[in-house]
């Protein structure tokens, strides 16, 4: 039961979110759709739910417990986005952006819970459309 009324809280939380940072998210979804460099992004959702589902049996045995330290990388990512916003910097927004929803999954489910699911939402930061300037460095690498 602790586990289907803190995954509805975070879902809905998560996508509350969404919902208020939508014009940042609409950016990332824009650059995804206008270079093929950052077409990955769409896959990053749903992968990273897919790596979650299979951690299931791991978290079973856990129970979820807020954790208030989340809340401060919940607040500290939001002033990385408003010093974005004031910067006009969208790649501070939109890291700050997925950082919230770290945070924020950190704050509902815990230290133990987020230890366990570390690889997976860390996962979700490949949704950021950034490194391009990489790209010449990594192809001679390559």
């Amino acid at each position: 039961m602790p586990w289907l009324v803190t995954g509805s809280i975070s879902v809905i939380a998560g996508l509350f979110v969404m919902i208020l940072f939508w014009p940042t998210f609409r950016s990332m979804i824009n650059a995804w759709s206008s270079s093929r460099t950052f077409t990955h992004g769409f896959l990053v959702l749903p992968a990273a739910g897919y790596l979650v589902w299979c951690h299931r049996h791991r978290l079973s045995s856990l129970v979820p417990t807020p954790n208030s330290t989340g809340l401060l990388g919940l607040v500290f990512a939001a002033g990385g986005w408003v010093a974005g916003s004031r910067l006009h910097l969208p790649w501070l927004e939109q890291a700050s952006v997925v950082m919230m929803l770290l945070g924020l999954a950190w704050a509902l489910l815990g230290t133990e819970i987020f230890c366990v699911l570390a690889w997976p939402l860390g996962f979700l930061l490949f949704m950021l459309p950034v490194g391009t300037a990489l790209e010449p460095w990594l192809q001679d690498v390559t």
